[in-house]
């Protein structure tokens, strides 16, 4: 688990101009009630990169036990009641077990100008995103603005899956994207907005 990082519970974690590869058990762990700010403002020239990073395991049996998601997240995982800003990143070839295969979030998550391509969630939800809580008190919130999701594969929502949220997508752009249900978008039981794109 967080093959480059491990953040535990409640920690502000900060990665500015950073780049990710090739590593196992996810790149990132961002536990239960981080606060995640991702972003290139200390060379606005180079995105940060997530690349070929894996979260193979399965470990369900212990996500009852401790909490922690095993096979979700290929690149970033982030834990329950967590809220994140990622901006300007480049996700690519980023695979898990289960979902998310390039991210998975438990909280509320913000995405801007990021790009997600030939991302895979072996046998779940969201190839490049899934965004969902198992019985979240209350309804996540998500705001995607200028994102691309191509090329990235599921059983569930190839491009983004959520359900139970509150989401508006600007200017984002889906192609190309395969899934058993929702080669694009896998959405349930939530309000969904968009403007822009395609």
């Amino acid at each position: 688990v967080g093959g480059a990082l491990y953040s535990d519970t409640s920690n502000v974690v900060t990665l500015n101009t950073c780049d990710f590869i090739n590593n196992m058990g996810g790149a990132v762990y961002c536990g239960p009630s981080c606060t995640v700010s991702i972003n290139n403002t200390y060379d606005p020239n180079h995105k940060c990169l997530f690349t070929a990073n894996s979260d193979p395991s399965d470990g369900s049996d212990l996500l009852v036990d401790i909490g922690i998601d095993f096979g979700s997240g290929g690149a970033i995982y982030l834990g329950p009641s967590s809220s994140a800003n990622i901006q300007n990143c480049i996700f690519g070839a980023n695979s898990a077990k289960n979902d998310g295969g390039a991210l998975k979030c438990e909280g509320n998550i913000t995405l801007k100008n990021c790009s997600f391509g030939g991302n895979t969630a072996e046998n779940g939800y969201g190839g490049a995103t899934d965004v969902y809580r198992y019985q979240a008190p209350a309804p996540l919130t998500i705001d995607v603005n200028n994102c691309s999701f191509s090329g990235n594969l599921a059983i569930y929502g190839g491009g983004f899956s959520s359900e139970n949220f509150d989401a508006n997508f600007i200017d984002c752009y889906f192609i190309g994207n395969t899934a058993q249900d929702g080669g694009g978008l896998d959405l349930v039981d939530g309000d969904f907005f968009v403007t822009g794109g395609a």
